[in-house]
């Protein structure tokens, strides 16, 4: 049922109708990825630059493409995950940031893997950030 509108007023009202359905929706699944090969000439650099911050540096991708990149860390049970979504490279096909990286527990190591994902697969690197 579209919305109705009475425009006699002196304010637009839009009167909605929510409807409400009794059927099932499968929720969809995550889906695991596998990295791949990095296509020749381009590359992934993670630089640590103390025990929390890293520098990621993505080098030979297509000129403003869009990416996605996924921080993963596991630890006794627990995972934790960061994910930039939508992010372009430059004019060069680079990609530069800083990400801050703190560990699931305070006596816990400091480990991720690094996935970028492009038009042509996943790059997928580890770092250990350590005190």
């Amino acid at each position: 049922m579209p919305a109705q509108v009475d425009t006699d007023q002196s304010e637009l009202t839009i009167l909605v109708t929510k409807i409400i359905s009794d059927e099932i929706i499968a929720l969809a699944s995550p889906t695991p990825f596998t990295c791949t090969s990095l296509p020749e000439g381009v590359s992934l650099d993670l630089n640590p630059l103390s025990s929390i911050l890293v520098e990621i540096i993505v080098q030979g991708l297509q000129p403003n493409q869009e990416i996605t990149v996924i921080f993963t860390s596991r630890s006794s049970g627990h995972k934790k995950l960061i994910e930039d979504r939508g992010v372009l490279t430059d004019s060069d096909g680079k990609y530069i940031d800083l990400q801050r990286l703190t560990p699931l527990s305070e006596n816990g190591e400091n480990h991720w893997l690094v996935s970028v994902i492009h038009a042509d697969g996943i790059a997928c690197d580890e770092i250990t950030l350590t005190p």
